[in-house]
């Protein structure tokens, strides 16, 4: 996959200098590609996650390490006919990216690597819509871009609760100018990304709205890098209704089948709400996320993820552009009919940027207390470079 990437790019940039201007101007910022007569443009990222970790199960006493590429991404944005017309491509080509580790299932044939086909219109004025497969306006940290966390990667909040990405429509706006609201809808299939079965359900109804009273900021970037100094903040709320869904956790998890290999399907409903905060190089997140079904199985051969949890973090980015950071996240599963355990994770991060998140030094530390039957504590260590060009 990593040669299709790389004889992809080289192929672009190589036939585009025959009828397009091309230009890379300055490290990060990607190879823009632009037509003779501008109704076109492009610009090509490439990113790479290099990541090592090692972990202690208490129960089993064993350590275990890997050495990994977490994410490895081509991404391609840019304009068509019209500035206002305008489309995002990205595609992940590692393992991870792609749900083939022998630990996690995404419930779709093929290799999975679209992450993101989107074409987004501008109607007019900070009003938007957008047709494809992108992230849902769901839980801030699953907004994030994972290239601009102060991580190296997101908490159990996020790996148990959040709803990912979907195909559909969205429609965003903005209004206000000292005090901004940002709403979003979605009107998506529910069933995840890359599915090509028919909808084995109803539809799924997003609904998002920021609330920012001290005006606009970086406020989908997790660290303080612009260094504001006003205090900035963003209120957020979000509620999704996935209709009938037939997979674990709405978009995400595997299918859920019965005994008799029919699929089960429920209603399923997830809560968000958040809050981030930046002042001077410090930086707050705070979450909370609910996700419930509307009813319990007793014959299904795997069981809904439903729950509660919480995420709070907070970071100090030094004017040398080294960060210190802090989390702690929990999970409780609803006790009867949830496929997760209640665990908490205490997490001290350290970073260093190098040029801010596109090429940075990351590592972590994390403490991990499981309250299930068998009680037992895990550590784990953490080091990741990324890079983006």
């Amino acid at each position: 996959m990593l040669r299709i990437a790389i004889l992809l790019c080289l192929f672009l940039v190589g036939t585009s200098t025959y009828a397009q201007s091309v230009s890379y101007p300055s490290f990060g910022k990607g190879i823009n590609i632009m037509a003779d007569d501008s109704s076109a443009s492009m610009k090509i990222h490439v990113r790479i996650q290099n990541l090592f970790e090692a972990g202690y199960d208490d129960f089993l006493q064993k350590t275990n390490t890997k050495f990994l590429v977490r994410r490895q991404r081509l991404k391609f944005d840019g304009h068509m006919i019209d500035k206002d017309l305008r489309y995002k491509l990205e595609l992940g080509f590692s393992n991870r990216d792609q749900g083939n580790s022998r630990t996690r299932q995404f419930g779709s044939d093929g290799s999975n690597i679209i992450l993101d086909a989107v074409v987004k219109y501008y109607l007019f004025e900070d009003f938007d819509i957008w047709f494809g497969q992108t992230k849902l306006p769901g839980n801030r940290e699953r907004v994030i871009s994972s290239a601009d966390m102060q991580f190296v990667d997101r908490s159990l909040l996020n790996e148990n609760l959040n709803i990912d990405r979907d195909a559909g429509i969205q429609i965003r706006y903005k209004f206000g100018t000292d005090f901004i609201v940002k709403p979003t809808f979605a009107f998506t299939t529910g069933e995840g990304r890359n599915i090509t079965a028919d909808n084995a359900g109803g539809f799924a109804y997003t609904f998002h709205a920021d609330f920012l009273p001290f005006g606009e900021f970086d406020d989908y970037e997790s660290s303080d890098h612009n260094f504001n100094e006003n205090h900035k903040l963003v209120i957020a709320a979000a509620f999704s209704f996935n209709d009938a869904t037939n997979r674990q956790g709405g978009q995400i998890g595997n299918f859920v089948f019965d005994t008799n290999g029919a699929g089960v399907h429920t209603d399923m409903f997830t809560y968000f709400a958040d809050l981030h905060y930046k002042y001077n190089g410090i930086s707050i997140m705070a979450e909370v996320a609910r996700k419930n079904i509307d009813k319990e199985f007793t014959n299904a051969t795997r069981k809904f993820i439903t729950g509660d949890a919480l995420n709070f973090q907070i970071g100090y980015l030094f004017r040398n552009y080294w960060e210190l950071a802090a989390r702690f996240s929990h999970v409780e599963p609803d006790n009867s009919f949830s496929d997760i355990d209640e665990l908490s994770e205490y997490t001290f991060g350290i970073s260093k940027y190098l040029s801010k998140h596109k090429l940075k030094i990351q590592s972590d530390f994390s403490y991990f207390e499981n309250f299930g039957l068998v009680g037992e504590e895990d550590f784990r260590y953490r080091f990741q470079v990324e890079l983006q060009l």
